[in-house]
């Protein structure tokens, strides 16, 4: 159960159905003055594959942008996956001075906005980042940061590194959880999809079991039911899973976008296969504890808006629980 103190809040438009279900999951607990956050799992023990991230794009450097970064800090994450579109200015200074104190644990991927001038020398050199795709092990997760900016997915080396990683840590034993990143998203109701990298990668995410795939670019929230790649009609990818929040041993890439980091807000249409949608600034919480991966969506004023489980059988992955 999730016990929220909520102040006072301005109305924001979104939409999800909210049928009862039974969740595992985190305690919240938020102080209006301090909009602290801590989390508590409600299953008990604990292991050294129990952590949590947090996640957004585009940015800016406005208000807007630095109260979402406070969000997550307030959140304790080992990690900040950030989905690219940082300053819009023309230097990163503005952005990565409201940043900076996450570290290391803050992971970058290009987006189209910074390709521009300066902005990927800087990006990359402040990372150091060799290439604009790589990837990494953290606990129990594999995460593989791609980049849209590369020709619209038809880089060939890029393909080739992300095949080779996801095979590889598919077969790790020690690897519960793959999980990629990248800025423009491959599905969207605000008609902003990469459809090239979408024809080529999703099929690849499909071969190797992909869990979740967090993009940017549009400037609201999505989260669509598990998916798989329809040859046929690729912009009308099958649905496997129906339930809105909790898949256990599913069949299917889980795709969301978190375009609210702060630079603006747009609109976005409810495509049948998005379970939940919203307009509004925010961040995405992600908890791992061992085979359990507890998600949850919070706006700027720290309201649960969407939320979702991805379930494996330990005893045997492969198998559908009944």
């Amino acid at each position: 159960m999730i016990y929220v103190k909520l102040p006072r809040m301005r109305m924001m438009k979104f939409s999800i159905v909210m049928p009862v279900c039974i969740l595992l999951f985190s305690v919240l607990v938020l102080t209006t003055d301090e909009r602290s956050y801590r989390y508590s799992l409600a299953t008990a023990g604990s292991s050294d594959s129990d952590f949590n991230f947090v996640t957004a794009g585009d940015w800016g450097c406005k208000n807007d942008a630095k109260n979402i970064f406070k969000m997550m800090k307030n959140m304790k994450p080992e990690l900040y996956l950030t989905l690219g579109d940082y300053s819009y200015e023309s230097t990163l200074d503005c952005w990565y001075d409201i940043v900076k104190s996450a570290g290391s644990s803050l992971k970058v991927v290009v987006g189209n906005h910074d390709t521009e001038g300066t902005l990927l020398e800087t990006l990359m050199n402040k990372f150091d980042l060799v290439k604009q795709y790589y990837s990494f092990n953290y606990q129990n997760a594999h995460f593989l940061a791609l980049s849209s900016e590369l020709d619209s997915g038809e880089d060939k080396g890029q393909f080739e590194f992300a095949n080779s990683d996801l095979a590889k840590a598919k077969s790790s034993r020690n690897i519960d959880w793959l999980i990629v990143y990248f800025h423009r998203p491959l599905y969207s109701g605000s008609g902003s999809e990469n459809d090239g990298m979408r024809d080529m990668y999703h099929p690849l995410f499909q071969k190797y079991n992909v869990d979740l795939v967090l993009a940017g670019h549009a400037h609201n929230y999505q989260r669509s039911y598990p998916l798989n790649y329809n040859v046929d009609r690729p912009g009308r990818p099958f649905i496997m899973e129906h339930d809105l929040f909790q898949y256990i041993n599913q069949s299917g890439t889980v795709f969301s976008i978190i375009g609210t980091g702060g630079e603006s807000i747009q609109g976005v249409d409810k495509k049948p296969y998005l379970a939940s949608i919203y307009e509004g600034f925010g961040c995405l919480n992600i908890q791992i504890n061992g085979k359990s991966l507890n998600a949850e969506f919070y706006t700027d004023q720290g309201k649960t808006i969407d939320h979702f489980t991805i379930m494996k059988n330990q005893n045997n992955p492969e198998s559908m629980i009944q």
